[in-house]
């Protein structure tokens, strides 16, 4: 097809899509057209995918939406390709999708937050990719109306964006859009998500997935704007939003979500890291309430001696996703979805140290040994301080020294385990960490020279441990040479 012609073709369907979007906006609020409007819905969602399916199929296409701002030689820069030799004939140069489809979501219009409204009442009345496009719009309107205001001058105040603006005594506009519309429809949205995922006929994974995932983005939003809703002296009412977005009955709200990704057919490494943030948040809010009641209400009295957050954070890291979930690519495990387990696991276990040796898989060892260079980064930072103050600190000095220097036995074990289960994502990091621990070495005996406390300073061979503490086998322990660093209390 020519150019002017695939330009047309694009065109049209984005007035399809706008023109869609503006009866949204006009006719929502009135309840006699409901059905009508839920078809010019479906036809907004399907000119919309029919617009992306397009782009995607003529990669060479430069089209841009009319007043669009991105330049057109960002859009004719080629992806890089390695060189073909055989090939006598150039191909044409492909432009980028994923800039192009952000600058063309961004020119659509925007739909006004009363077209939430238009969630139906009752089971089956929607399809789930209009649900979705409804579930995304609202959780856009969330982020840009719980930002928390904070002073500008006068100046930049006409180009701030509205939810930005301090208006102080009153609510901000932001703030005001989620207490005049988005309010109302949280229990609405709910009772639509739970619908699908209880219907007979399972959407797309797709859907689903992106249903899922979104609904937990809006409870993890509502749940970490404790300060905006403090700044308006609102806190019962975003203790009421969570509680109509997240409790179908009269129980605890951690038990809910728990209960709702036992169920979820689509559950991967990904988003249980969302069901696991959400819950998070919900702790954390919890910790910042006194009142006893609305603690239960949040969260149900542990079973165990560990928190359900942290249970569900050891459950997850005791999984083998590679294993139980087909769609999850080993290779595409990201060690952020790890560090998420674990950060949950440590801040909430009352004892995490007991669980390490049943967690210590491939990719946690791996997660924990890249995040460790960080660890020993800071610590080496902190080495030109403690020097300058050595002499009014000394025994607070030694004191940070002596545990940084179990930390650091530990790693040593960490590392010798990441070899001895030959994974290559876990001893890739070794190098690196075998060389900040040698510096923290040579850095924390410098120390002891220029204070003159060798004397509480010595290294050594590392005698190799398991990672439960017990002694490593002879073989293993001739293996790996270490250096440790051994420091009295004494100064």
């Amino acid at each position: 097809m020519p150019t002017d012609a695939q330009d047309g073709a694009f065109l049209a369907l984005w007035h399809a899509v706008n023109w869609c979007r503006d009866l949204l906006n006009c006719f929502s609020s009135d309840a006699a057209l409901a059905s009508k409007v839920l078809t010019r819905l479906e036809n907004a969602v399907e000119f919309e995918a029919i617009l992306y399916d397009a782009i995607a199929n003529c990669p060479t296409s430069v089209w841009l939406p009319p007043g669009s701002d991105m330049s057109t030689n960002q859009l004719k820069k080629p992806s890089f390709k390695p060189p073909q030799l055989n090939n006598k004939k150039a191909k044409a140069a492909v432009a980028p999708i994923g800039p192009r489809l952000h600058v063309i979501r961004a020119s659509f219009t925007r739909v006004h937050p009363q077209v939430i409204g238009i969630l139906p009442t009752s089971k089956d009345s929607i399809d789930p990719p209009s649900l979705l496009f409804l579930v995304d719009q609202f959780l856009s309107m969330l982020r840009t109306s719980l930002v928390k205001s904070t002073t500008i001058t006068p100046a930049t105040q006409l180009k701030a964006p509205r939810s930005k603006l301090v208006h102080s005594g009153v609510y901000a506009p932001g703030f005001a859009v989620f207490d005049e519309h988005l309010k109302f429809h949280l229990l609405n949205v709910a009772n639509n998500v739970r619908w699908v995922l209880h219907a007979p006929q399972v959407p797309r994974h797709s859907t689903l997935y992106a249903l899922v995932t979104k609904y937990f983005e809006c409870i993890v939003v509502i749940a970490k704007a404790q300060s905006l809703f403090e700044q308006q002296k609102q806190q019962l009412m975003q203790l009421v939003a969570l509680q109509q977005l997240i409790l179908p009955a009269l129980t605890a709200m951690s038990d809910a979500l728990v209960h709702m990704q036992s169920t979820l057919t689509c559950l991967d490494i990904t988003l249980a890291g969302r069901v696991l943030t959400a819950l998070v948040a919900l702790e954390r809010l919890k910790i910042r309430w006194n009142d006893l009641h609305v603690k239960a209400l949040l969260f149900s009295a542990p079973r165990d001696p560990a928190p359900p957050v942290a249970a569900l954070a050891l459950s997850y890291l005791r999984r083998d996703w590679a294993h139980d979930e087909p769609s999850t690519d080993p290779s595409k495990v990201k060690s952020a979805d790890l560090a998420t387990f674990l950060d949950a696991y440590f801040e909430f276990s009352p004892h995490p140290l007991d669980s390490v040796q049943d967690v210590a898989c491939c990719g946690v060892v791996a997660s924990v040994l890249k995040h460790s260079s960080g660890f020993l980064h800071n610590v080496l930072r902190a080495m030109p301080f403690f020097e300058s103050h050595f002499v009014g600190h000394s025994k607070r000095i030694l004191g940070i020294l002596k545990d940084v220097q179990g930390g650091t036995r530990r790693l040593q074990m960490l590392c010798a385990h990441g070899k001895s289960i030959q994974d290559a994502s876990a001893a890739a990091h070794v190098p690196k960490l075998k060389k900040l621990l040698e510096r923290l070495i040579y850095e924390t005996g410098k120390l002891a020279r220029e204070h003159n406390l060798m004397d509480a300073f010595s290294t050594g061979i590392l005698k190799q441990r398991n990672l439960d503490g017990s002694a490593a086998p002879p073989e293993a322990a001739s293996s790996d040479e270490s250096v440790s660093t051994e420091q009295d209390e004494e100064d």
